[in-house]
């Protein structure tokens, strides 16, 4: 699991963070109210907090 925070500014994407950057909820709370701060709704800026719930599993792209 993790999450994500994107960034749109005028309605229009800006920023968004990677999948490994925010594992867990209380790193994803964190970071978006520091962003939230620094990217204010004033200005223009809308922040969102997705939560993804899916899992990866590795290829292989050596096999013979």
């Amino acid at each position: 699991m993790h999450y994500e925070i994107n960034i749109a500014l005028n309605k229009s994407h800006f920023f968004g963070t990677h999948s490994r950057s925010l594992t867990t909820i209380e790193k994803a709370h964190k970071v978006y109210e520091e962003l939230k701060a620094r990217f204010p709704q004033s200005e223009g800026y809308d922040i969102t907090l997705y939560k993804y719930s899916g899992s990866s599993q590795l290829v292989e792209t050596n096999k013979k």
